[in-house]
């Protein structure tokens, strides 16, 4: 499972090389949909200056815990608390912005670990009757 916390589509040194090329995936997936329906969201409503202020100031944020991963952010609690701070500094509709960003994420995760959890019972079931 993977989720926004663990998410390293963008760190290449995760990627899977294959002889011919990277190997893709067959569709996004479902966190980062939710995210970047949020992002849709939130970009249509709001003028350039206004996206271009706020992605300046949430990357300020994520920034100022001198993190370099979402994992590393995560992983510490001073480097956590960092962004927290440097989040509540923000102008309030970039805080909302962010706020409901990681509030859709952590949905987004809490519904993926559920789903794994029903797909292992299912598949322990199957395998207790001596169908798997």
């Amino acid at each position: 499972m993977t989720s926004f916390v663990t998410s390293e589509q963008h760190d290449p040194t995760t990627w899977q090389v294959l002889p011919d090329g990277l190997c893709t995936a067959d569709a996004l997936q479902e966190d980062c949909m939710t995210i970047n329906r949020a992002i849709a969201s939130w970009v249509s409503d709001i003028s350039f200056e206004e996206r271009e202020r706020a992605t300046n100031e949430i990357f300020d944020a994520l920034e100022a815990g001198g993190a370099t991963t979402m994992r590393e952010i995560v992983g510490s609690a001073e480097s956590f608390q960092q962004v927290l701070r440097a989040i509540t500094s923000m102008d309030e509709n970039t805080r909302d912005i962010v706020l409901k960003l990681v509030q859709d994420a952590i949905s987004s995760s809490v519904d993926a670990v559920r789903k794994s959890a029903l797909k292992a019972i299912d598949n322990t079931r199957r395998l207790l009757r001596g169908e798997g």
